[in-house]
């Protein structure tokens, strides 16, 4: 028929889904040990801005409200989703937990769950890539993560993590 109504319903979830996405980035990135000791405590408020920003942004309103913007919309979850899985399985040392608390002093304990999340990165990273061609540049921008916030060295983040770079390339 001539009804969108369940196009706009899925590129609205897809929508809300890039938003937790984000919301998950920007908060666990407010709590790496680079910028913990000035941004730790104001993480989930300030995540919580950035998301809700980026999600009521007028520039975003085609991608939800037009049909044809879908692999758009998708291309952009997934590159969230690959960075936000990156995030989770590459805990860094001063910080296992990617939390601010107690736990985080505890040390890491590597029970296999860090690898399933590198893992679905590079599992997003293929339907990404298989959605838009933008995807292309996911893999340099988890390996500036890695090198910025993570491991602190170019070298470092290679050495570390080789194996996925090349599965996610």
């Amino acid at each position: 028929g001539v009804s969108v109504r369940g196009y706009h319903v899925f590129n609205l979830i897809v929508h809300l889904l890039g938003a937790l996405a984000l919301f998950g980035i920007a908060r666990r990135t407010l709590r790496q040990p680079a910028l913990r000791e000035r941004y730790g405590f104001s993480a989930t408020p300030l995540a919580l801005a950035v998301a809700l920003l980026w999600a009521v942004h007028p520039l975003l309103t085609e991608s939800v409200t037009y049909v044809i913007q879908r692999a758009e919309s998708l291309m952009g979850l997934f590159y969230l989703l690959t960075l936000y899985c990156f995030i989770r399985g590459a805990k860094s040392k001063g910080n296992p937990s990617g939390v601010s608390s107690q736990r985080a002093l505890a040390p890491a304990v590597n029970d296999g769950r860090d690898n399933v999340w590198l893992f679905l990165a590079v599992g997003a990273g293929a339907l990404g890539m298989a959605t838009k061609e933008v995807m292309v540049s996911a893999p340099l921008l988890v390996l500036l993560y890695d090198r910025t916030f993570v491991v602190g060295s170019w070298r470092g983040a290679w050495a570390k993590r080789r194996f996925f770079y090349l599965g996610l390339g």
